[in-house]
């Protein structure tokens, strides 16, 4: 977040893109295992292969070493989650998860509720533990990307109507205070 020449919002676009590949590929095992339930089509084996996948995430890993493989912000990252198995990422996809649905159970509450602000440091350090150092200045980025962001939006929003600009509220109140 904080290395230079750093665009998050292009990063972004290339992660949307590969989800919208996943979930293409989905969409396509979905349909045809409602054909074959129904008779209507032979198993095709094509459709399981995730080369297209591959392919991009490869393509998107050697960009992000190229761009900041010599940052100290990389470094750490890479050191974090090279090890990381499938398992890890699964339980790290939970736990974000997790995070956005409680934040839902607390859009009763405003943004200078101790226990909102306590939402917020759970969630600043498990950014700051899993990923990279998340200091106020990277949350106020990334809480401005929540909601200027569309994919931001729709993926946080999922949890709830307006989600996003409830945590990008929370995360202004923390980082100006």
């Amino acid at each position: 977040m904080d290395l230079p020449g750093f665009n998050l919002l292009e990063a972004l676009r290339k992660h949307q893109s590969l989800l919208l590949l996943k979930k293409e590929r989905i969409t396509r095992l979905i349909s045809l295992t409602n054909q074959i339930l129904e008779g209507e089509a032979q198993m095709d084996f094509k459709i399981f292969d995730n080369q297209e996948i591959s392919t991009m995430k490869d393509q998107y890993r050697k960009e992000v070493e190229q761009r900041w493989k010599d940052t100290s912000t990389y470094k750490k990252y890479h050191e974090r989650t090279r090890t990381y198995t499938k398992e890890v990422w699964k339980e790290i996809e939970r736990k974000m998860q997790n995070f956005f649905q409680e934040l839902n159970c607390l859009k009763p509450r405003t943004p200078d509720d101790p226990v909102v602000q306590e939402w917020l440091e759970k969630y600043r350090s498990f950014i700051d533990e899993y990923f990279y150092p998340c200091s106020k200045d990277t949350l106020i980025q990334l809480s401005e990307l929540y909601i200027s962001d569309e994919r931001f939006q729709q993926f946080i929003d999922r949890e709830g109507d307006g989600l996003s600009k409830y945590l990008h509220q929370i995360i202004t109140f923390a980082c100006t205070q």
